[in-house]
């Protein structure tokens, strides 16, 4: 007797989206993830995006609702504090995506397991990319990548031939950004150490002691990665390879009371 097994690739609910931080305005021309046997799903382009570095962006419910893990991807996008194209074609961890899609988490706020929903594609400083998987009350970094710069044509961006490129990039920096915020980010685009910050280089070990109730404590990396725990046993689970901010979600105490006291320790050293 001859038996054959057919396996089918598992398939998950999750849709692209990208993500820029505010103080650098993108405009991305081309993105899409790819998955399965030859088949994509395009990430919302045409759009300029300044959302938060690591946040969701824009999402449109068009395609496959159940697909296969993503095994790669391709964007081409506009950089308007560089005055700069790139682009970018490469593979993604398609078994380590798999592995965190197929597991469950514990949402503290809804206080079940959930899954992630979200492929997220940053685009960061001098051709700089990451990749997040999003979900509720979670965001993992899975990879930076990164980018090069490209020949153009600028007609493809703004068809009127009367309104240059530099005034067209002018005005759309001071749309995006406060007279203020312009400032900081052109001294920024000067160093490029000041962008390292966002790469996963920092590996880092925390633990906490607070003397008193807690809901969760959250934290927000330099890399994108946004992480809830409720105690330290869950902590020392995961290894932070970004330094992380903080912020303590404790539940509404009686009215003159005050916390006992809270003690967070970074590689072994109180802050």
């Amino acid at each position: 007797m001859l038996c054959i097994f057919l396996f089918k690739n598992k398939k998950y609910a999750w849709r692209p989206t990208t993500s820029a931080r505010s103080e650098f305005p993108i405009e991305l021309i081309k993105g899409d993830l790819f998955y399965g046997k030859d088949k994509s799903i395009y990430i919302p382009d045409g759009r300029t995006v300044h959302n938060g570095w690591g946040k969701i962006g824009a999402i449109h419910v068009a395609g496959e609702y159940l697909k296969e893990a993503p095994t790669g991807f391709y964007v081409r996008w506009f950089s308007y504090l560089e005055n700069e194209f790139y682009e970018a074609k490469h593979d993604l961890p398609n078994q380590h995506i798999e592995k965190k899609l197929k597991a469950s988490y514990l949402n503290m706020n809804l206080n079940k397991k959930v899954n992630f929903d979200y492929v997220n594609l940053g685009i960061g400083l001098f051709g700089d990319l990451s990749i997040w998987l999003l979900g509720s009350g979670r965001t993992i970094h899975v990879g930076n990548y990164l980018g090069s710069k490209i020949k153009y044509d600028w007609q493809k961006i703004l068809s009127n031939p009367d309104v240059k490129r530099e005034e067209f990039v002018s005005s759309m920096l001071n749309e995006s950004l406060k007279p203020q915020e312009l400032k900081w980010s052109k001294n920024q685009i000067k160093d490029k150490s000041f962008w390292s910050r966002h790469k996963n280089n920092f590996p880092t070990q925390i633990c906490f002691q607070i003397n008193t109730s807690l809901e969760y404590i959250t934290f927000y990396s330099f890399n994108g990665e946004y992480m809830q725990f409720a105690n330290n046993s869950d902590l020392r689970q995961h290894k932070f390879v970004s330094i992380p901010s903080v912020r303590i979600n404790m539940p509404e105490l009686p009215e003159g009371s005050v916390p006992v006291g809270t003690y967070i320790s970074i590689n072994n050293h109180l802050v």
